[in-house]
């Protein structure tokens, strides 16, 4: 196209690669699809007698927030379930289809389109469009006021982006950013669960938030920080079999890492909850025991 040389080459590829157009209509089906998810579950769970607790009142937790919040967490758990386990599987079969560790970021052209890895890396696409359109969906929904917090906001513009310009490539790294929302649908539950009364929903609380941070810490520290280091790593060591966009990989790393800088900080922050939660956990036990 004629006008193509007024862009650089890395809005090049964006505007006139076939396989972004590909990834920006199957976003946008996903998008619309987790939105009327979102509006249904709104729609049809009021008709169920859902009590808050003590606390969520303690919170002035308004029923319409919990609503809201309770839709959204809705279509996080039915993504995230699906997702995650075939992320986590495309990550394996990647691992271990690769004969070189360029495979494991980029598309070789030599390779055929039966090839092992390029089925791979053709099911991490579609992967990809499915998880653009759950983080537009997300931040549609903060802007709609039904979650809060600029960090969470950050990470939602930080994964979006990731996905955005490193659809076709970091395959590696794309996979294990696809593969750490394993620990999401236990979050999901904690979140819903953590409103409601009665011992079922406490107990349902209590469970799903310590998996939440045994998966957490599994997939978002060790499996996602070993696949950006094994980037940097490739970038700097192996030879590539075709020649790359530096302006795209350098965005790409630092967005990488951005992403790990996120994880880390609320590593810290679990941690922190979990020893006051540890600590009231032992205050009420002494309490007890006093009287």
């Amino acid at each position: 196209m004629s006008t193509a040389s007024a862009y650089p080459p890395f809005f090049d590829d964006i505007l006139y690669d076939e396989e972004y157009i590909r990834t920006c209509v199957g976003s946008t089906i996903f998008f619309i699809l987790f939105h009327f998810t979102a509006y249904f579950v709104l729609a049809n769970l009021p008709e169920y007698s859902l009590e808050l607790n003590a606390a969520a009142l303690e919170r002035q937790q308004e029923r319409n927030k919990f609503l809201r919040e309770s839709a959204q967490c809705a279509v996080g758990f039915f993504y995230h379930t699906f997702a995650a386990p075939v992320a986590c599987y495309m990550l394996y079969s990647l691992w271990y289809d690769a004969d070189t560790y360029a495979d494991m970021i980029m598309v070789d052209p030599a390779r055929d389109d039966s090839d092992a890895v390029r089925v791979v890396h053709s099911h991490l696409m579609t992967l990809s469009e499915i998880f653009i359109g759950y983080m537009l969906s997300l931040i549609f929904f903060f802007c709609l006021g039904w979650e809060e917090g600029l960090v969470n906001l950050m990470h939602h513009f930080t994964f979006l982006s990731i996905c955005v310009i490193s659809a076709n490539f970091n395959f590696i790294v794309g996979a294990a950013s696809l593969a750490m929302e394993m620990s999401s649908p236990a979050l999901n539950l904690h979140y819903f669960y953590r409103n409601l009364a009665g011992e079922r929903a406490e107990r349902i609380t209590g469970i799903s938030v310590k998996f939440f941070a045994l998966l957490f810490f599994i997939f978002r520290i060790i499996i996602y920080g070993w696949a950006v280091l094994l980037l940097c790593f490739i970038l700097s060591t192996q030879e590539l079999p075709i020649p790359i966009n530096w302006y795209k990989m350098g965005i790409s790393v630092a967005l990488f890492l951005t992403g790990l800088a996120l994880q880390l900080k609320w590593l810290r922050d679990i941690y922190r909850k979990a020893m006051r939660s540890i600590k009231r956990d032992r205050a009420r036990v002494k309490g007890k025991k006093a009287k």
